[in-house]
């Protein structure tokens, strides 16, 4: 990243400053009169390259730091998030239709409406109207019917076979 970089930078520096010092050291023409001033250089360069590496240091640890920001924000975003977050599963069916029912036509011949008790639950007929109960289950059926002016009938227990339909005729 940008520190590995810079670090390069500064190994491939002091290489080089450490290099043309050997060679000058090794240089057969180097004088005793220059070599207090060869070292007053080399200590710049050292104090340079010092400087360097702790701005590469500082500049290291900020970016840490800001990193480390970054990273709480978004863990309090999640912690924040997290409880809302909920998930939501589903599921259908499509249910069988009842493969062995009847039916039942109730037919009113009235000129009133009629009301027709079937297994305890009523079902009103219009006046000259037909009505029919599908997917009843098969068995015993037990109704009666009952019109305004007209008493109760006594109930009628019947039996409805599967894939039959049962009439009753309200007169």
């Amino acid at each position: 990243m940008k520190s590995s970089t810079k670090m390069n930078g500064l190994v491939a520096l002091l290489a080089l400053v450490l290099g043309g010092s050997m060679a000058r050291a090794a240089d057969p023409e180097l004088k005793v009169e220059e070599m207090p001033r060869e070292l007053r250089e080399l200590k710049q360069e050292m104090a340079v390259l010092r400087a360097l590496v702790a701005t590469s240091n500082r500049t290291t640890d900020v970016e840490l730091r800001l990193l480390g920001e970054r990273l709480e924000r978004i863990e309090r975003m999640l912690a924040r998030s997290g409880p809302t977050l909920t998930t939501r599963s589903s599921s259908s069916f499509t249910p069988d239709p009842v493969p062995y029912s009847g039916a039942m036509r109730l037919d009113n011949r009235m000129g009133v409406t009629a009301t027709v008790n079937v297994n305890g639950i009523s079902y009103s007929v219009p006046p000259y109207g037909v009505r029919t109960l599908r997917n009843l289950p098969p068995g015993e059926i037990i109704y009666s019917a009952t019109a305004e002016g007209r008493g109760v009938q006594f109930p009628v227990r019947s039996s409805l076979a599967a894939n039959e339909t049962l009439t009753v005729t309200i007169r």
